[in-house]
């Protein structure tokens, strides 16, 4: 029968992984690794070129409150220039931007998609439905025709909006675009930002809830690790004997 190890020696052992495994999961909860949402990504064609004072939109219904980015299609002119675009968005009603996000010609990517990353969204939510739908608009300051930038696009994929260029509607076309919504790398295991969402006080701590799981998860190990150990080190029982005692 194998022995066991000694507990003065498996303690340390054991709680140096716990407070390992500890910080994983606080590190996998707070890193931000934002969830790609609704999304028309074909690139079949060239909505146009964004320089001087045209601009290309594209309205957009978000399924969550916590929009925090938007990725377009946008390839580096081979002369980018030192200009700048700048995406807002606003509401389908109009009114003041609800947030903003700019890049530098020069940060665009060769060929893959452009991030705009800001806070997230404040948006109304009418009782029981989704959220308003939203405008975001692309501009761009400081960019000449020398070093016009590609807006792509594609079909009407997506369903819930259409494509805008220079304040006119463009049937049956999208931009070429991804919404990035909050969450993080543990979101991926357990949606904690989800459960968290319109929670009050320290229950709207997404951290809590992989807090709760890693205690669970803890719990539920040293119930099989005690199994275990009664299962395998345990004396077994006597065989034989006097029956009549």
């Amino acid at each position: 029968m194998a022995k066991p190890m000694p507990r003065s020696r498996a303690r340390p052992l054991i709680y140096t992984t716990l407070l390992i495994g500890l910080g994983l999961v606080l590190g996998a909860a707070s890193i931000s690794a934002p969830a790609v949402g609704a999304r028309q990504d074909m690139r079949t064609w060239v909505a146009g070129y964004l320089y001087g004072d045209h601009a290309f939109g594209q309205i957009v219904q978000p399924v969550h409150r916590d929009l925090v980015g938007v990725r377009l299609w946008l390839p580096r002119p081979v002369a980018p220039g030192t200009g700048t675009l700048i995406l807002t968005v606003h509401p389908i009603s109009g009114g003041e931007a609800l947030a903003s996000a700019r890049i530098a010609l020069t940060d665009l990517p060769a060929h893959g998609p452009a991030t705009f990353r800001f806070d997230p969204v404040p948006l109304d939510r009418p009782e029981g439905g989704l959220p308003v739908p939203l405008m975001l608009t692309l501009k761009g300051e400081g960019i000449d025709r020398s070093s016009a930038v590609s807006v792509m696009a594609g079909p009407n994929r997506y369903s819930n909006g259409t494509l805008v260029r220079d304040g006119l509607l463009i049937p049956r076309a999208d931009l070429a675009f991804e919404l990035l919504y909050r969450a993080s790398w543990f979101d991926r295991i357990l949606p904690i930002t989800q459960i968290a969402r319109s929670r009050p006080g320290i229950f709207a701590w997404p951290p809590l809830y992989a807090l709760l799981a890693y205690g669970l998860l803890i719990t539920l190990g040293r119930f099989l690790s005690r199994l275990a150990y009664t299962l395998l080190f345990a004396d077994p029982p006597a065989v034989g004997g006097d029956l009549n005692g």
